[in-house]
């Protein structure tokens, strides 16, 4: 799918977070390819082709998930890979890049409340996904929650600029 491919490539932590939301919206019709088109996709404003496309899409992660095990909670393999691939870099930075060391300042004391043990960015990404789906309710968002998830997504935001710079971006 188009949209997904764009935000893998321009920011890759949208693009986790974004699959994280489409297993759960998956999950939520009961892996059923039908249930999605006819309550999903149909009403989607996109031409016939493009409804298409995006039905396939949805069938290949539906046949994926269940070849992965992951029916009913868990990540796709892929999107566990970007994860770790995410937490090296984010090990890197922490160690070359001043700008980076001192922007990990600010979420320092969410990890150490969390027992976070080389697991920085997994906590970054449930916080944000956890956060916006908060976001989506009728209760008011805690005050704590919505400053965690601020510093969250600077720090996703300077890994996606990185990410992004070393994998797609040509040193010129």
């Amino acid at each position: 799918m188009r949209l997904a491919n764009s935000k893998k490539e321009n920011n890759i932590a949208e693009y986790i977070i974004f699959m994280y939301q489409t297993e759960d919206l998956i999950r939520s019709f009961g892996m059923d390819i039908e249930r999605i088109k006819k309550d999903l996709i149909s009403l989607t404003p996109k031409d016939e082709d493009e409804k298409e496309e995006l039905g396939e899409w949805y069938n290949t992660i539906i046949t994926t998930m269940k070849q992965e095990g992951i029916v009913s909670s868990g990540h796709l393999h892929e999107v566990q890979n970007l994860v770790s691939a995410l937490q090296l870099l984010y090990r890197t930075l922490k160690k070359e890049d001043d700008a980076f060391q001192a922007l990990t300042t600010t979420v320092q004391p969410f990890f150490d409340k969390n027992n976070v043990n080389n697991n920085e960015v997994s906590i970054c990404l449930n916080g944000m996904y956890g956060y916006l789906i908060l976001k989506t309710g009728e209760l008011p968002v805690p005050e704590l929650t919505t400053i965690s998830a601020k510093r969250y997504g600077e720090v996703l935001s300077y890994l996606s600029y990185k990410y992004k710079q070393k994998n797609y971006l040509n040193e010129n």
